[in-house]
């Protein structure tokens, strides 16, 4: 069922996925590999209660810890939940600096609860590690000019 859920999540769309890894994660619900290839594909859907809702086994394996906090990081600035999502976000960090999506979710949240000149640093060293983020210049541009990121 996992490995038709991501078939079906890359070209039939999220409605039969979904079905799949339910079905998937009724039978194996401490999965890890199987609880973060689904909480990706609700993160994607926007769907963040439900990906809080099954994450939990994560925390628990050390293999998946940083997932654990990522995606739960990310679900939380989703639901616009800023305050917890800095807090997670920085978890994630501290157990591995180098991931972009981790910094541009955390330098997301950072600016919306007015930690403007925080969310620049962080906007700026995911920018050191990837050049090629449009967005994220988007974002920065937006901070320097006082908007809303």
């Amino acid at each position: 069922d996992m490995m038709l859920a991501a078939q079906y999540a890359n070209t039939n769309g999220p409605a039969p996925a979904a079905d799949h890894y339910e079905a998937a994660l009724a039978k194996q619900p401490q999965f890890s590999p199987l609880i973060k290839s689904y909480a990706e594909f609700l993160l994607a859907q926007r769907e963040p209660e439900r990906l809080l809702e099954i994450i939990a086994p994560l925390e628990k394996d050390r293999k998946f810890l940083f997932d654990y906090h990522a995606l739960r990081g990310k679900a939380l600035h989703v639901q616009g939940n800023n305050v917890q999502a800095v807090r997670t976000l920085l978890e994630a960090n501290k157990l591995y600096d180098s991931d972009t999506s981790v910094l541009n979710a955390l330098g997301a949240a950072l600016a919306n609860t007015g930690e403007k000149a925080e969310a620049r640093n962080v906007l700026e060293a995911s920018l050191r590690l990837n050049p090629e983020q449009a967005d994220v210049k988007k974002l920065l541009e937006n901070l320097e000019k006082g908007r809303k990121p």
